[in-house]
């Protein structure tokens, strides 16, 4: 219509194949069919048109490739290629994670997981990434896609959003574990030396053709800690190279399960990439990772002894105990037992058919235990051990097992015993009719329990009778309680009885064996002569010839006469009788010279009683304390076929007697006696072997342990005497000695003892070694000094020391003592305290070496409040905190240490008092008042002044003023005068004060340095004056007859 003017060309085509290019639109116009123009340029942007491509590969950022964990925090980068941009073009990219399976976005925490990146285009062709940043702990597998689209002004371009594409998939793998034993297919591992259990790790969503890793650990059920075999931890690995993304693949452990076991384990498998973990099943709870490993161990004993040991009998009962551990719960379970024979190892057969049993049970803890019941007829298996095996099975399969023939916990016995009896001297058929008869039963054991107590009873019957011999009514019988240390062995039963009372008889021993109070053996043949034993009969009476008693003195010439009286004996066969002297104490032979006393007499028997006599001499010089017992015995065939050996048997009892003493003060109850006026020491006089009711005198006299000779006093020696009559034959008496104790000390005495009977000495006990009869009268004295001044003399002040030292004569050597002192005021007896109210006291433990001797007591204390006293040091000796000597006499100059006091006063020499003149020579007087010295010793005095105002010492030209006299005090207490002489003209207004300072070998022992002390202190006032008209205060006065001058005087230093 118009010669300029624009018409659109529509073009309508699919544009897919068009993705990533870039079109150019050429145009030609025709007029009539014929072209009239053309526009084709390639470049004109005008005519240009884009087509953006996008493609996009997704990775994990971990992995770097397609597949990642299911991780809390979990990036994936998507590197998106463009194609086709328009240069200078705005963009934006963006994208969203989509689950492959349902092809929807993939929610975490009830949002998507999207990307979104704007950029403008600096090339046709960019690769721009985006990053998505997820918790994935949730996703497991789950594949994930990534859909991305291109924009640009709100337009949509291109988009990429392929659910197929590998490329822009990530794999999110999850595994899953089913654990079972490789030999019995189930969950359950038999605890062998080698075990071998089987995870079949089943994956899914795996990134195929890539290499993975699956590493296991077998974990504790119970403690949720890896279990260890030989402190190992339990793992396996495999690696494989999946096809497809789903599969399983086989982990396999293999341990020693008998280490291990019981317990219940639980596999955890990890999964990793490029050893990056991607996957992991650690579920302690999860029954299909879960393998159980039980132990069960058992424990055999009889139905009717409840142990492990039964009688061989027709209805024998075992129950086993099955202790299970590391069972499953619910699940059901069989144990199957047979009884086996320990010595053969081969299984036991009652009637041609093994014993066996069984028991099925469901357990509700996974430890517990059930019992296998055994019912059989044992009567022929004595003396046999027989050993439960246990098996344990589920579903059929063996998962356990106890079958250890040396277990004794799976053992029980089946026991046999014979019997022997034979007199327990003679080991032949004869027993001696004595009180105190013994039969040996020995009796021998098989297949026993070891360790276990039994009890073997047995009789003695009256062959004749076939009735059990009596005994005042009573049936003689024995046991013995006896535990066996092996299977076999035997055990001997002792029938201890009066034999006298059943002389002449003919006894046999019937034997029975219990456990636990039931009968598990028994030998009873009264025609068996192994069990027959022949009883004789013997009696005794010995008197001392010279006593015609049963008591004699220990003299050199002893003679005792035995009248032996024999019953029961078989006429016409030869016996002898033989008699020795035995010591009562030891139960042993008498000896004499290392030889027994013997006698013995050989005969034939003419009739059934008779009575032979025996005569023993000896030296019983050497026996005192001893009790002899006659002890005959009766022999036939060399064999001893009666005695009387009874060591109780005053008949046969001859007394020799023996005394020890033990001597003690009366007050201290110990070995040591105070020196005094009055002392008493008691001396014990212990004696034994004495025949009772009869009187005796003891005599005591005191020796001196130095000397070995009597102690006197007043040239007569120390005695004592008693007599008594002992109720019985050992006991005691006691010997009083009192005398004076101050006239002995320091002096060891040992008490001496002699025992009358009859006026014969026939004890003494006079060791001047015995410590037992030896008392300590110890004496101590003691020398106190200052330790400074190494005299008795010390200055008051906060640590002063004295030191005493103790001078100590008959103590005991080797025996523990305390010295304590304590420190009292001369003047008043009083004890001393310190300046805190503390009383002054010191102590020191020592060990006697020798029994003179010295140890020094040091008291610390501060002493300051007690200048001018005397302080008098008192010591005391303990030992077992008995006093058993003193020291403290007030008088006692040794014991003695002087607190000098000191004062003084000075004066000016000119005034005569405190006030001084100032001049150019000065002379002060300080007049030092001391008290409390030691007369006879010298002292010096050394004073220097003090300035009152400053504390400094006074100097005159740089040298202070000092003034020093050595003198020898003639009292106890007096003064001594000090000159001080210098120049005074500079101290005008001020005061001094003298110090002074008393020595004694160049220790100061006083001193008296008070710069308030107006004694020593010396004033030099200073005046000033002013003078001025009374009327008007002028300087001027007006001459006249009332004139008032008025001078104000200042002073200072008065």
């Amino acid at each position: 219509e118009k010669t300029n003017g624009t018409i659109d060309v529509t073009f309508k085509f699919s544009g897919v194949c068009l993705a990533g290019k870039t079109t150019v639109a050429f145009e030609d116009m025709y007029s009539e069919g014929k072209k009239v123009a053309v526009h084709a340029a390639l470049r004109d942007e005008g005519q240009t048109e884009y087509f953006p491509l996008v493609h996009t590969t997704a990775t994990s950022n971990d992995t770097k490739d397609h597949v990642v964990g299911a991780n809390e925090k979990v990036t994936i980068t998507d590197q998106v290629a463009l194609k086709a941009l328009k240069l200078g073009t705005e963009y934006t990219l963006s994208g969203t994670l989509m689950n492959a399976k349902t092809g929807k976005p993939i929610m975490v925490n009830g949002n998507t997981i999207t990307a979104r990146r704007t950029f403008t285009a600096d090339a046709r062709e960019m690769t721009i990434p985006l990053t998505y940043t997820l918790n994935a702990s949730e996703l497991a597998g789950t594949t994930t896609v990534v859909f991305e689209t291109l924009y640009s002004d709100g337009a949509l371009l291109a988009a990429h959003a392929d659910l197929e594409d590998e490329e822009q998939t990530v794999y999110i793998p999850e595994i899953h574990t089913t654990a079972k034993d490789q030999t019995t297919k189930i969950n359950h591992t038999e605890a062998n030396k080698t075990a071998t259990i089987i995870d079949t790790v089943s994956y899914t969503n795996l990134l195929p053709g890539r290499e993975y890793t699956v590493s296991g650990t077998l974990m504790d059920k119970e403690t949720g800690k890896a279990v260890l075999a030989d402190g190992k931890e339990i793992t396996a690995s495999t690696i494989f190279t999946p096809e497809k993304s789903k599969g399983s693949v086989d982990i396999i452990f293999t341990f020693d399960a008998s280490v291990v076991a019981p317990k219940t384990v639980v596999a955890f498998e990890t999964l990793t990439y490029k050893k990056i973990q991607i996957a992991v099943h650690a579920d302690i709870t999860d029954k299909d990772q879960t393998v159980y490993i039980p132990k069960v161990y058992t424990t055999a004993i009889a139905d009717d002894t409840k142990d492990h040991v039964t009688e061989a009998k027709k209805d024998v009962t075992i129950v086993d105990t099955v202790s299970y551990e590391g069972l499953e719960v619910d699940r059901e379970y069989t144990v199957k037992g047979v009884l086996m024979n320990k010595a053969t190892g081969e299984n036991i057969t009652v009637n041609g058919e093994k014993v066996t049993a069984s028991a099925t049970f469901t357990p509700k803890e996974k430890n517990g235990t059930v019992d296998v019941t055994f019912t059989f007829d044992g009567s022929a298996l004595e003396d046999t051990m027989i050993v439960v095996f246990e098996t344990l099975y589920t579903e059929g399969k063996e998962v356990g097992i106890h079958a250890e023939i040396g277990d004794e916990a799976q053992t029980v016995y089946l026991p046999k015993i014979r019997t022997n009896a034979k007199d327990g001297i003679t080991k032949i058929d004869h027993s001696e009719a004595l009180p105190k008869a013994t039969i040996i039963d020995i009796v021998i054991y098989s297949s026993l329990l070891p360790g276990k107590e039994y009890t073997v009873t047995g009789t003695l019957m009256n062959k004749a009778t076939g009735e059990a011999v009596r005994i005042d009514g009573k049936k003689v019988t024995a046991s013995t309680v006896f535990t066996a240390e092996k299977a076999e062995g035997n055990v001997d039963i002792v029938f201890e009885f009066d034999a006298s009372a059943i002389a002449e008889t003919t006894v046999v021993a019937f034997e029975s064996m219990e456990y636990k109070g039931i009968e598990v053996a028994v030998h009873a043949n009264i025609e068996d002569e192994n069990q027959t034993v022949y009883i004789p009969d013997v009696h005794t009476t010995a008197t001392a010839t010279d006593t015609e008693d049963h008591v004699t003195g220990a003299n050199k010439e002893v003679t005792i006469t035995d009248e032996v009286a024999l019953t029961g004996l078989k006429v016409g066969n030869e016996y002898t009788v033989k008699g020795v002297l035995m010591d009562k104490t030891t139960g042993k032979g008498l000896l004499v010279d290392e030889k027994q006393i013997v006698s013995e007499e050989t005969f034939v028997a003419d009739k059934a009683d008779m009575t032979i006599t025996l005569t023993y001499t000896l030296d019983a010089s050497k026996l005192a304390g001893t009790t002899t017992v006659v002890f005959e015995t009766l022999y036939t065939e060399g064999k001893e076929v009666g005695r009387h050996h009874d060591l109780t048997d005053e008949g046969q009892t001859v007394y020799i007697p023996e005394i020890h003493t033990t001597a003690a003060d009366q007050k201290t109850e110990i070995n040591h006696t105070k020196s005094e006026e009055t002392a008493t020491i008691i001396d014990t006089v212990h004696y034994s072997h004495l025949l009772p009711g009869k009187e005796y005198t003891v005599k005591g006299v005191f020796m001196n342990k130095e000397t070995g000779e009597e102690v006197l006093i007043d040239d007569k020696p120390i005695t004592a005497e008693t007599t008594f009559t002992p109720e019985k034959s050992e006991g005691s008496v006691d010997v009083i000695f009192t005398f004076d104790s101050s006239l002995v000390a320091p002096k060891t005495v040992v008490a001496f003892e002699t025992l009358e009977y009859k006026g014969i000495e026939i004890a003494v006990h006079a060791d001047i070694e015995d410590k037992d009869q030896t008392v300590y009268v110890p004496k101590i004295k003691t020398t106190a000094i200052g330790e400074d001044t190494e005299d008795h003399i010390e200055k008051a002040k906060e640590d002063a020391v004295i030191v005493d030292t103790v001078e100590y004569k008959g103590l005991e050597v080797g025996r523990e003592y305390v010295m304590t002192g304590k420190l009292v005021d001369k003047v008043n007896g009083e004890v001393i305290t310190d300046a805190e109210g503390n009383d002054i006291i010191a102590c020191e433990t020592f060990i006697a070496e020798t029994e003179e001797g010295s140890i020094d007591i040091t008291f610390t204390f501060n002493s300051s409040a007690l200048a001018g006293k005397s302080l008098v040091a008192f010591e005391t000796l303990y030992t077992e905190e008995k006093e058993v000597a003193v020291h403290a006499d007030i008088t006692d100059e040794g014991q003695t240490v002087h607190i000098p006091e000191i004062h003084t006063t000075a004066t000016d020499k000119v005034t005569g008092d405190h006030d001084g003149v100032v001049a150019k020579e000065t002379t002060v007087l300080d007049e030092v008042f001391y008290t409390n010295l030691i007369p006879g010793k010298e002292y010096t005095v050394s004073g220097k002044l003090m300035v009152k105002e400053t504390g400094e010492p006074l100097t005159v030209d740089g040298k202070e003023v000092t003034a020093e006299k050595t003198f020898v005090a003639e009292e106890v207490d007096g003064s001594i005068i000090l000159e001080f002489t210098f120049d005074s003209s500079a101290l005008a207004g001020k005061k001094i004060v003298a110090f002074e300072d008393v020595t004694y070998e160049g220790i100061s022992i006083g001193t008296h340095e008070d710069l308030t002390d107006e004694d020593q202190t010396i004033s030099y006032p200073e005046i000033h004056t002013t003078a001025v008209n009374g009327t008007d205060g002028s300087k001027t006065m007006v001459l006249g007859t009332n004139v008032i001058l008025v001078d104000t005087v200042t002073y200072k230093g008065l």
